[in-house]
C-alpha cells in the first residue's frame, strides 16, 4: 500500500462526506485502479467505483476462471454518480 493510503490507518470518519474519508478514498482507488491495470489489463474510471467496490473487484479478478469475461464482475457493482 502505499504512504497516503497507510497514513489512513485505524482513523475513522464521521462519514462518506468527511473530508478525510473523501481524501483516502481518492487515494485508495488511484492506488487500485492502478494495480487492476496492472494485474490484469483492464483500465477501470476511478470515478465509476468507490474505494471499497474496487477492492472486490480486485478479488472476483482474482478468483475468476479464464474463460470468464471481465464484464459480468463489473456488472454486479453500481456505479458512483
Amino acid at each position: 500500500m502505499p504512504p497516503q493510503v497507510l497514513a489512513f490507518g485505524g482513523k475513522t470518519f464521521a462519514g462518506s462526506q468527511d473530508t478525510e474519508y473523501q481524501s483516502y478514498d481518492q487515494f485508495l482507488r488511484e492506488y487500485l485502479v492502478k494495480r487492476i491495470d496492472q494485474q490484469f489489463g483492464i483500465a477501470l474510471d476511478l470515478k465509476k467505483y468507490s474505494g471499497f467496490d474496487l477492492l472486490e473487484i480486485e478479488a472476483l479478478f482474482k478468483c475468476k476462471k479464464s474463460n470468464e469475461p471481465f464484464d459480468m464482475f463489473l456488472e454486479m457493482f453500481p456505479k458512483v454518480k
